[in-house]
């Protein structure tokens, strides 16, 4: 894959970590070469809660996680794929960042996915051809409107996790029968290479594991019909019918936002509170679809681990995260994937639930990439958080890619 032309990223807008030296480095258009590796992240690393060296209990852990001998249960996944993106959108997505469109062109939008995820993923600059991904929406539409290639899973399919206080090492009925009740591990695995299976044999698997390993959860949605005419005013320049103005950002950008949104089991406060101000929280739509855990969805292909995984689940990204861990302690090391990317926000509450979470991957071998939030980010009313933070977990000794 050549080098996409230097593009302004458009589309959904995450905020962006407080300035640091690796971040610094990038933006003055210094060389790759100045960037720390994970190692001399975790050395730089500084005295906030969620930044603090392992203490020595973690090291005990880290040390045990590392050490124990994982025996790989029968019919354990042991692919190894490029990307899994969790919550997807039709706009700066890594799938838009590595697959081209239907006219051969890559979106401008993903323009900074790409420069951002190349550094520490050499496979970012293969061709498409050789890069294999899984991209995840409960929303049917908004998979059909990525980049469509024979590499790229679409999983249409709800995601669920770990509640905070559950106990991490207690798995689902399915999953204890689909591991024939054996704590096992994947054999180190090799990145898939061979054409994946068709998509009649794909289409029955999926099926068949959705009825063995799904549950029901509610999913909260506006429908495509609304979005395309809340985005109306400002593709055409008539004047929406809400403000009676002429490409009219306000509706454009609360469409766009939609498409983002979908949730599970819960509305995620910040939109919902766009819908209620703007009088149109009758434009939100629910319905009852299958949901799976991280585990299961990786156990339908066959995958031991994605080498990138993100998250952007509208609220849930915490409690699949505590999934993620609990299948990183089932299948061991290996089972690891080179990067995590969730969201947290601000808020005394939710920067403390995050700081819990970044502890416990520490205890799995990770650093952080940057300090995620912001001077004052943890004081901050939970009723009053100002944003969403990206959080970005390196495994210790990964360097970044020359």
């Amino acid at each position: 894959m050549t080098d996409v032309p230097e593009a302004s990223p458009t589309g959904k807008r995450r905020s962006s970590p407080p300035e640091n030296h690796l971040s610094k480095v990038l933006s003055d258009g210094g060389s790759s070469e100045a960037v720390p590796d994970a190692k001399r992240l975790r050395r730089d690393a500084g005295q906030k809660p969620w930044m603090e060296p392992l203490s020595s209990a973690e090291e005990c852990e880290l040390t045990r996680f590392l050490s124990t001998e994982y025996q790989p249960s029968p019919g354990s996944p042991r692919r190894v794929i490029h990307f899994c993106e969790i919550g997807t959108s039709n706009y700066n997505t890594i799938s838009h960042a590595v697959f081209p469109l239907a006219d051969g062109s890559f979106s401008s939008c993903s323009t900074g996915n790409y420069h951002y995820y190349k550094k520490w993923h050499r496979w970012m600059r293969e061709p498409a051809e050789n890069i294999y991904g899984l991209a995840v929406d409960v929303i049917p539409w908004v998979l059909q409107e990525l980049p469509q290639h024979s590499n790229l899973n679409l999983a249409n399919v709800a995601m669920v996790g770990v509640p905070r206080g559950r106990d991490v090492h207690e798995a689902s009925p399915a999953e204890e029968d689909r591991r024939g009740e054996q704590p096992g591990s994947l054999p180190t695995g090799k990145t898939e290479k061979a054409p994946q299976c068709s998509a009649t044999d794909h289409e029955a698997s999926y099926v068949v594991a959705l009825e063995k390993y799904s549950k029901p959860a509610t999913v909260y949605f506006v429908p495509k019909d609304k979005i395309v005419e809340l985005e109306k005013s400002w593709r055409t320049g008539c004047a929406c019918s809400l403000h009676q103005r002429a490409k009219c950002w306000t509706c454009y950008h609360t469409g766009q936002l939609a498409t983002a949104c979908a949730s599970v089991n819960q509305r995620p406060s910040y939109f919902y509170g766009r819908l209620q101000r703007l009088g149109i929280v009758d434009a939100e739509s629910s319905k009852t679809v299958p949901a799976v855990s991280y585990t299961q969805l990786l156990a339908v292909y066959n995958v031991q681990r994605p080498e990138l995984l993100q998250l952007d689940c509208e609220g849930l990204d915490f409690d699949i995260m505590r999934s993620v861990r609990r299948h990183c302690l089932t299948y061991g090391p290996e089972a690891r994937p080179k990067q995590i990317v969730f969201e947290g926000t601000s808020g005394r509450r939710y920067v403390e639930e995050a700081t819990e979470l970044i502890r416990q991957f520490l205890q799995l071998g990770y650093v952080l990439e940057f300090d995620p939030f912001y001077d004052g980010d943890d004081e901050v009313e939970d009723e009053e958080k100002t944003g969403v933070r990206n959080i970005s977990l390196i495994l210790d000794g990964l360097t970044v890619s020359q």
